[in-house]
């Protein structure tokens, strides 16, 4: 049922915490897969926005392109005017982002926002902007996806706003590149991440203490020892 008054959901397309650990076995260090998408729920809950989560029991599809085209289709079905789609592994992403996308589809303008790798970590897109087919083919799982859905709404005369570039954790150097601006609102993340490093520090016969204290310094910027938040 439809609840707010901009006629947009959001879809969360993304596996769940059991089969996300499956693919990317770094995941389960420290429940870091479950923080994500805890992190990514209350996010979006926090947009008053309607949401639903395509999961592998609900996506349908050969191909990651049929699959998120159906899901993507399916919440049109339900009579919105506009979809904003995310994952869960976008550690950077915000709640003003999402109502600030929502601001624009209400203003005729799509909005996408790219990744590191050249993917895209948000689609939003409106329902007139939006053809089965054509979504479908778009290069998907490809460094390419942005340039060939630019081109797509170039041909269609739409505009498109793009967000900030943001980093998705597809591994596990990839936790090591985000630097934490938000960290009000990724402490809990913080936390786990930096007690996964000292588990590994500890298996490989490194210090521990020296090496949290490098990573924390490295992530946040800051001084001093974090070593208080495990004890």
């Amino acid at each position: 049922m439809k609840s707010n008054y901009f006629d947009t959901a959001i879809l969360i397309f993304a596996l769940s915490k059991e089969a996300e650990n499956k693919r990317k076995p770094f995941m389960a260090l420290q429940s870091l897969g479950e923080v994500l998408h805890i992190s990514t729920l209350n996010k979006v809950k926090n947009t008053g926005l309607d949401y639903y989560h395509f999961d592998e029991y609900l996506q349908q599809g050969n191909t990651f392109g049929d699959r998120i085209t159906h899901a993507t289709q399916a919440i049109f079905d339900k009579g919105y005017q506009n979809v904003i789609i995310i994952g869960n592994d976008t550690p950077g992403l915000t709640s003003k982002i999402l109502k600030d996308t929502s601001k624009c589809l209400k203003n005729d303008t799509n909005v996408i926002g790219l990744s590191k790798d050249g993917g895209l970590y948000l689609i939003g897109i409106s329902k007139k902007s939006f053809d089965r087919d054509e979504f479908q083919k778009l290069a998907w799982e490809d460094s390419q996806l942005s340039s060939s859905f630019l081109k797509l709404m170039h041909q269609k005369a739409t505009n498109v706003f793009c967000l900030r570039t943001l980093y998705d954790v597809d591994s596990f150097q990839d936790l090591l590149k985000i630097k934490l601006i938000e960290l009000g609102d990724l402490a809990q993340f913080t936390i786990l991440l930096l007690s996964s490093l000292r588990s590994i520090a500890n298996n490989i016969f490194f210090e521990n203490k020296l090496l949290t204290s490098f990573v924390y310094q490295y992530i946040l910027g800051t001084r001093g020892s974090p070593l208080k938040l495990f004890r």
